[in-house]
């Protein structure tokens, strides 16, 4: 009976609290960073009361729960606090490199509305040498400049950690890029945790920095099977298991100095795969080659093999399966594979369920994880054009707003040398050669910052991409919209054309008169269509380049 009383009261005074967390002016903790979604329950994108009111049935009915006890329960309290209050942060960021950082590419970044810059920490350059009698030592210098720099210019780091040193490196096949010693996986944890330390900001043994990092990955594309290709950053590919005990290790050390530290999966490629499931068809990767090659280096198998070893861990659930989202790059080679039913699940949102619905297979809990993208992009050819990727961008960041991700980040900045052209700068030191999607992820931050996703629409025609956001204080709601066949960019027209009859139930106010603004030839274009007296509705005619519908006051 005292125990159920005891139980009670808990339950009681974190209720008072979630209530003031959930007070809608509430000023966030993180104000710089965007929101951490660790306990999205029903796997919607937010944490909110829902999530809240699954929690309460494991509290009340489930011993087994991570939220049968105080702590799992005040951990879903605190993870609302952070993430109720910065759920309309701009999701767009922006693959960096030092040339970049050096050359002030941050500045032109964040003077497109850029908001997040993907950076690098390499171990090796942290911690050189092994650690002597159980002593590390650590250099940050290097590292707390290049994350301040990019501060200043305005953008929030994520960081990507990488470069095994020798020292740590599994024996032969030894590889800087993966996987780790098996016997240097606390050494590893301990740098991670002090990492997290020092750049969490919550004053206590925190490096120079002036806002938070919090979003750390391990490794980039670590489904990577080529262990002779370090370049990618990862190359666990065939170490699925390891890459888990890896995490099983880190997990805990960082959350022990570091709560609000959210870890990422690393962002796998996720495509192009030597052994692709049936159906898939990209790059020549349409069968199974027996082993990674150049073009196809990725393994489809990684992900499952590193989550079932999670899984069958006795304390995954109690640690969260040990990462708290689900890192993915995206582009356009495979589109017709992860495409849901039009107009639903269309390229980066079907990349996604397909994703999802295979860890939910492996266990339901994994199903429930948030989703974030350090790498999208599409690369000029003949096809594709420099107007097909300024649209794949502009759709992948409304796309990215719709699956609630938390940060996408467009690759790259900058022609690199030696590499396919993906940059919103062609190649050159000073920044005078801007493509076209540079001025349209400008118009399209413009647009979008400060919105929430509301709803996809749903038309008539299922070639019509619509997403509905809204504004805290903005009557109605704002429309972006496109033509879209399903097929890869390459193949896609551009000039084809379909109409949306926009009304109030799709706008949420009415004053006869809709503002359609959009981007061409490198300029912003506004249109304000007048209606009739007394008409309700307006026919918006629009291509493949997306267009914003919105009420004019």
């Amino acid at each position: 009976m005292r125990l159920q009383l005891l139980r009670l009261v808990i339950f009681s005074v974190a209720l008072l609290t979630i209530a003031t967390f959930l007070a809608p002016n509430r000023v966030s903790a993180y104000p710089n960073s965007p929101c951490g979604l660790l306990n999205d329950l029903n796997g919607d994108g937010v944490v909110d009361v829902s999530d809240l009111k699954l929690a309460i049935t494991d509290w009340r009915s489930d011993p087994a729960s991570l939220y049968y006890d105080t702590a799992g329960l005040m951990a879903l309290i605190s993870t609302l606090n952070v993430a109720h209050c910065e759920s309309a942060v701009l999701p767009l960021g922006v693959v960096f490199f030092n040339e970049e950082k050096s050359q002030g590419g941050a500045a032109i970044a964040s003077a497109a509305g850029i908001r997040y810059a993907r950076w690098w920490m390499e171990w090796s350059g942290i911690e050189s040498a092994a650690p002597v009698n159980g002593v590390h030592t650590y250099y940050w210098g290097t590292l707390d400049r290049d994350l301040q720099d990019i501060i200043n210019a305005g953008l929030t780091p994520i960081l990507t950690i990488q470069v095994i040193p020798a020292w740590a490196a599994r024996t032969a096949p030894s590889s800087s890029c993966g996987p780790i010693d098996i016997d240097q996986l606390q050494n590893f944890a301990s740098v991670m945790a002090a990492a997290a330390q020092r750049y969490d900001h919550d004053g206590v043994n925190d490096g120079p920095t002036t806002i938070p990092i919090r979003f750390f990955e391990f490794f980039n594309e670590s489904d990577n099977a080529n262990q002779s290709n370090p370049g990618m950053g990862g190359c666990w590919g065939q170490y699925g298991s390891r890459y888990a005990d890896m995490l099983k290790a880190v997990y805990p050390a960082v959350k022990a100095v570091s709560p609000n530290t959210q870890i990422v999966f690393s962002s796998m490629a996720y495509d192009l795969f030597y052994n692709p499931p049936p159906g898939y068809i990209a790059g020549g990767c349409g069968s199974n080659l027996g082993g990674p090659t150049t073009a196809c280096p990725f393994n489809y198998n990684f992900m499952t093999d590193a989550l079932s070893r999670l899984k069958a861990d006795p304390d995954a659930i109690a640690n969260h399966f040990y990462f708290d989202y689900m890192g993915f790059h995206h582009y356009d080679f495979s589109r017709p594979y992860w495409n849901g039913q039009k107009p639903l699940d269309q390229s980066m949102l079907g990349k996604i369920k397909k994703m999802r619905d295979r860890m939910t297979s492996i266990d339901s809990n994994l199903g429930t994880k948030p989703f974030a993208s350090t790498e999208f992009g599409l690369r000029i050819g003949n096809p594709p054009t420099e107007e097909a990727q300024k649209r794949h961008a502009i759709q992948g960041l409304v796309q990215s707003m719709a699956a609630r991700l938390p940060f996408n980040l467009w690759y790259t900045l900058r022609d690199r040398p030696g590499e396919l052209l993906y940059g919103l700068f062609r190649s050159g030191s000073d920044y005078s050669s801007p493509r076209p999607t540079y001025y349209a992820l400008k118009l399209a931050a413009a647009q979008l910052d400060g919105w929430t996703f509301d709803a996809q629409i749903i038309a008539s025609d299922v070639n019509i991409q619509a997403f509905a956001f809204t504004k805290a204080g903005q009557p109605g709601r704002k429309i972006v919209a496109w033509w879209d066949d399903g097929a890869r960019k390459v193949e896609q027209s551009q000039s084809s054309a379909a109409t949306l009859r926009v009304n109030t139930t799709l706008l949420g106010s009415w004053t006869g008169k809709v503002k359609i603004t959009y981007h061409a030839n490198n300029t912003l274009n506004t249109i304000t269509t007048e209606q009739l007296t007394g008409s309700s509705y307006a026919d918006v005619t629009f291509t493949s380049d997306p267009v914003f519908i919105e009420i004019v006051p």
